[in-house]
């Protein structure tokens, strides 16, 4: 649920495994497909856990996490992993139109969290997705 001012809600969606459902309430409009159509209509290759990460600010469950490179830029650590950057070598060599998302993560120094995802798929490096997690709320001791 989209909630950006006094709490009314703006839009909601739902996602599964094979589905996407949104509504958007202040255009009175609503989706309901699956991922084939959406990555159709916005010629990429989005799944559940793509969006599922997106949206909950975590990294892809499917990348591999054992080696990162880290560095600092803008006082947050910047991760990324060497086989990604494999990755990306070894489709431009074997595939002509690959179907990879690079994505790079920044993380907030003081609380260790995602503050920053930037999604750009292989091939297409011309489109980018920037999301922002700059205001987490601490509930309890979470």
């Amino acid at each position: 649920s989209f909630s950006p001012l006094l709490g009314i809600e703006a839009a909601r969606m739902l996602i599964t495994n094979d589905s996407v459902k949104f509504i958007n309430r202040m255009n009175k409009t609503f989706f309901k497909g699956d991922y084939k159509y959406l990555n159709e209509f916005f010629d990429t290759n989005l799944d559940f856990n793509v969006l599922q990460g997106l949206i909950i600010g975590n990294d892809f469950s499917h990348y591999e996490i054992t080696r990162f490179r880290a560095t600092v830029d803008n006082k947050d650590y910047k991760l990324a992993t060497t086989s990604r950057n494999k990755l990306k070598k070894y489709i431009r060599k074997h595939e002509a139109k690959p179907n990879v998302f690079i994505q790079n993560i920044w993380l907030n120094p003081e609380n260790f969290k995602i503050s920053q995802i930037t999604l750009k798929e292989l091939g297409q490096e011309n489109k980018k997705l920037q999301m922002n997690n700059n205001e987490y709320i601490k509930i309890n001791t979470q």
